[in-house]
């Protein structure tokens, strides 16, 4: 009985100590770390000899750890492209290590998979230093292609308008946690930064990365500056852009040219609004099998720099346009363009669809889309009980063929005939970019439209929505941005402005798109497989968020003036 009474005695003792050796030693690393906070002190660089602040010797980030809200037009977190991201907690299995929040990627050999947070920097401050930090673990990536990437990748926008690039990167053995961290100066001193978008991305491997504890920390000679407020620009100021244009000539070769006076002669009618190039041409039969009405189409024409245009060009587009038999109130144009510019000026020759047209309603789609029979007689009933509203966007349903058509399979002639090849056994057709990117046109809201014979509302915004819509030509209708070309935010940033702009989204019950099959194009492989491309494209978007937070006073720009075109 004494002996378990000593060994009870000696256990409460031995927790005693240990409790308050525990509490002694969180009391003086709380005592250290409350210095440190208040004396907010700044630490050197070792490489330039400046200012990095950090408070409590800690360094500080301008980079938010939330992701942006979907359903909100924002600038604010990491922005997740099509392909999910997942934020959840990690315990890497190493000494010493805690559990954090990682961002956990799942590569994809064909593809770029990637999330992304812009940075505006306040322009007086002049910065040109900043120092990125990452820790990584991979599990069982296997590396399947040779230009395959892992890591960091940031494109820094200066004061100049230029483009320069800074890269960490991690290697695909990359199994325990590792810290990779670089500085980056900018390459001329007359040079400050503007803005910083940074990408955490794996491509070319197939398994799972986690990017945990992301840090970018400007280096400054002003050390007073210790808080990501203090460095980041709430309403941030439009970036100039200095890539070259596409030079366009374009010609009308069918239709009147509209009149330059002001006063706007429309018609009682729906005009399909497109373009194309000069191969997909063949397209249009499938295109055009049963719509009726006026077509407003731009076909970009290539031509050689320096050389005059080639007749053979136009004579090719006239034969193959003599077969389509067009609406007499029809207009072709076509956009002749140098091909020493990269990419296909989608949104240019969208824009020019657009100005030629002289039709009261305009239905903006993809050359490749086939619309529904009777669709004029069918948007005219869908309308009727609506408001003719100026703003006021109607949701046409997008659909895709699983397989190629053949001429034998014929087109769906009514809503009916559609759902019987959507819920058939081996379903023939299907919701557009379902096994892709189905945020795409989540908000159509398919399930809906199968049972109803009356239009209805959207009733929320997605940053991943892009429907195809009829909207009614008015002189106040947004136009698409032309800052994008060739593959990417194209279309998606022309409904985003549709919806900062205050128009209300109707989906239309008896109308809809089915798409054609085709070979991707060179663009697109580009957009997918290249991550510098790839970044390039999102920081437009970003850039293009800028200008309509400022446009249309959203979001931290509530208290400016809109900005005008």
């Amino acid at each position: 009985m004494r002996t378990l009474r000593s060994v009870i005695r000696i256990a409460f003792v031995g927790i005693t100590v240990y409790s308050v050796l525990s509490s002694v030693l969180i009391y003086i690393f709380l005592q250290w770390w409350a210095t440190g906070i208040l004396k907010a002190g700044s630490i050197k660089d070792p490489e330039n000899n400046a200012s990095l602040c950090t408070p409590g010797h800690r360094p500080f980030n301008v980079l938010s750890h939330d992701f942006t809200p979907r359903d909100e037009i924002a600038l604010h977190g990491w922005w997740q492209d099509q392909a999910t991201v997942k934020s959840d907690v990690q315990c890497f299995n190493e000494p010493w290590a805690l559990c954090s929040t990682a961002f956990s990627i799942t590569c994809k050999p064909t593809t770029v998979r990637a999330v992304y947070q812009h940075v505006s920097f306040k322009r007086h401050l002049k910065l040109q230093s900043f120092r990125l930090s990452v820790r990584a673990s991979a599990e069982q990536l296997e590396s399947q292609a040779p230009d395959s990437f892992l890591g960091a990748l940031v494109l820094v926008k200066l004061s100049d308008g230029s483009e320069e690039y800074h890269t960490v990167n991690f290697s695909p053995s990359t199994s325990t946690l590792t810290q990779r961290d670089g500085l980056y100066t900018v390459s001329r001193p007359s040079f400050t930064i503007f803005t910083a978008t940074v990408m955490l991305s794996c491509y070319g491997y197939a398994g799972t990365v986690h990017f945990t504890d992301v840090v970018l920390t400007p280096i400054t000679q002003q050390s007073t500056l210790c808080g990501p407020e203090q460095f980041i620009e709430d309403c941030p100021e439009s970036i100039k852009d200095t890539r070259s244009k596409p030079r366009i000539r374009h010609e009308l070769i069918l239709g009147k040219a509209k009149p330059s006076s002001r006063k706007r002669h429309l018609t009682k009618d729906i005009a399909l609004v497109t373009q194309l190039s000069m191969d997909r041409l063949p397209v249009l039969q499938h295109t055009l099998q049963h719509w009726e009405g006026p077509v407003s189409l731009v076909v970009h024409v290539p031509v050689k720099a320096g050389q005059p245009d080639s007749d053979w060009q136009k004579l090719y587009i006239q034969k193959k346009l003599q077969n389509l038999k067009l609406h007499p109130d029809s207009h072709v144009t076509l956009a002749y363009e140098s091909v020493t510019y990269r990419d296909y000026p989608i949104n240019a020759l969208r824009n020019l669809a657009i100005r030629q047209s002289s039709c009261e309603y305009l239905l903006l789609a993809d050359a490749d889309f086939q619309p529904s029979p009777d669709f004029h007689k069918h948007f005219l009933l869908s309308t009727r009980s609506l408001s003719s509203a100026d703003k006021t966007a109607f949701v046409v349903p997008a659909f895709e063929y699983i397989d190629t058509p053949q001429k034998s399979d014929g087109v769906p002639q009514s809503k009916d005939e559609l759902m019987q090849l959507l819920h058939r056994q081996d379903p023939f057709v299907q919701p557009f970019r379902q096994d892709v990117t189905p945020d795409s046109h989540r908000m159509t809201d398919y399930w809906k439209w199968y049972r109803t014979n009356q239009p209805y509302k959207v009733l929320s915004f997605s940053d991943k929505y892009e429907p195809y819509v009829v909207l009614k030509n008015t002189a106040q209708l947004p136009i698409f941005d032309e800052r994008f070309s060739g593959y990417g935010m194209n279309k998606i940033t022309h409904v985003t402005e549709l919806f900062a702009a205050g128009y209300t989204f109707y989906v239309l019950p008896d109308v809809w798109l089915i798409h054609v099959p085709h070979k991707p194009s060179a663009y697109f492989v580009d957009h997918i497989q290249n991550p510098q491309h790839r970044l390039q494209n999102r920081v437009q978007r970003f850039e293009f968020l800028v200008d309509i937070l400022r446009r249309y006073s959203l979001g931290s720009c509530n208290t400016k003036k809109p900005v005008s075109r």
